[in-house]
């Protein structure tokens, strides 16, 4: 909940995401300083990839949005191009964690090599981004519509329910 305040609609979900992530480099700093975690390489080497893809947000991701009322967010949502995307992220998904399943299935005796382990790491690190995705969109058109309900004094949520 304590992320609720950074979902304002203050710019667009491109930022909005940057700001969410900016969280992971303060966590792994205070992971180090406080709980006395070891900063490996391998923490260096994703503080520095956060921190290069704040940038590129930065530099690349302020772009203005307009606000949209619940039936402008229906409509988008049911867009042909955003139904494709979706079911190929969740085909994605399904085949990330399904090779993930086989792979450990498959070879019984290498389920516990540090290469395995990486790998399997990096699948469910995959699809925690794609989900996380997909709550930052979920939560930003939730906020958004609450504000329109606030500011422009129509109950965007009430619609919902008719």
């Amino acid at each position: 909940m304590g992320q609720i305040g950074d979902l304002s609609p203050q710019g667009s979900i491109a930022i909005v995401a940057d700001r969410l992530q900016s969280g992971l480099v303060f966590n792994s700093i205070c992971a180090t300083l406080i709980l006395g975690e070891p900063f490996t390489r391998w923490s260096l080497g994703g503080t520095i990839l956060v921190c290069m893809g704040a940038v590129l947000i930065a530099i690349f991701g302020a772009i203005g949005e307009p606000a949209h009322n619940l039936d402008q967010l229906l409509l988008l949502l049911s867009r042909r191009q955003f139904i494709i995307w979706m079911i190929a992220q969740a085909i994605l998904v399904v085949a990330i964690i399904a090779n993930s399943k086989v792979l450990k299935y498959m070879n019984p005796w290498t389920k516990n090599t540090p290469r395995m382990r990486l790998f399997r790491g990096m699948a469910y690190g995959a699809v925690s981004g794609i989900l996380s995705a997909h709550s930052l969109l979920v939560a930003k058109s939730a906020v958004e519509l609450l504000v329109r309900t606030i500011v422009d004094r129509h109950n965007e949520i009430e619609a919902l329910f008719d």
